[in-house]
């Protein structure tokens, strides 16, 4: 479906039931628990999946994330290049005209539940901080936007359209810009939504896009669907 489309389905709606206000109020709820939806996902399954030194029920905190390999660049030791950490600063996808843009952290809500970037203009995707660093061992974890109410298509509204081969690139603080390759792009009802395979352990550098799509179900108030966008690290270079 085009994302771009649902206003007008609500608007529709809101005329069948002549509360149109009422509708719109809902749809940015909606919006809000669609996002809320990918962080459940992550709460409670990320870390018994990708981090298999803590236990499946709890969400990795601040202490779980492996600092293996921060004392050198680069290691070699798994299939195919690895970096040490370093966290992400920056996102660019030429594909869908992703240029520089800031990536900000996220971590966990006293509830266990992954934080979920702001609703704003320019808005910005979000690094899980207790995933894996862009480039390092393992599946790292990045969240953002499809759209909003009040700003309309967000950062990563044609996330749908990334392709096998279009190309990921992501400056780190360390100054080395880590390249990935789109391995495919995958639509998921929120129902089935595949948690081993999405924050399974790795035996290279992986890197996953997660966003909202499908239909925006005005009764639930969430979209129905996970978009997620699975990459592989394929070189890297010093800035």
């Amino acid at each position: 479906m085009s994302d771009s489309s649902f206003m007008a389905r609500l608007k529709e709606k809101g005329r069948r039931r002549s509360v149109i206000a009422g509708a719109a109020a809902l749809l940015l709820l909606g919006l809000t628990a669609a996002l809320v939806g990918i962080a459940v996902n992550i709460d409670g399954d990320i870390s018994g999946e990708a981090r298999s030194d803590i236990t499946a029920t709890e969400a990795p905190g601040p202490d779980a994330r492996s600092d293996a390999g921060q004392a050198d660049a680069r290691d070699t030791s798994s299939s195919g290049e690895v970096l040490g950490a370093s966290a992400p600063i920056a996102l660019d996808i030429p594909a869908i005209d992703i240029t520089a843009s800031p990536l900000m952290r996220l971590g966990l809500l006293p509830d266990r539940h992954v934080e979920v970037p702001p609703y704003e203009r320019n808005s910005r995707a979000g690094w899980y901080e207790h995933s894996p660093s862009p480039g390092q061992l393992g599946p790292s974890i990045i969240l953002g936007h499809v759209d909003s109410q009040e700003f309309g298509p967000a950062i990563f509204h044609d996330q749908h359209e990334l392709a096998k081969g279009d190309e990921i690139r992501i400056e780190r603080e360390d100054g080395i810009t880590a390249v990935f390759e789109v391995d495919r792009t995958v639509q998921y009802s929120k129902n089935n939504f595949p948690k081993r395979e999405i924050y399974g352990n790795l035996d290279h550098a992986g890197l996953r896009l997660i966003t909202c799509g499908g239909s925006f179900d005005l009764d639930a108030g969430s979209y129905e669907d996970n978009v997620v966008t699975y990459a592989t690290l394929v070189d890297s270079f010093k800035t």
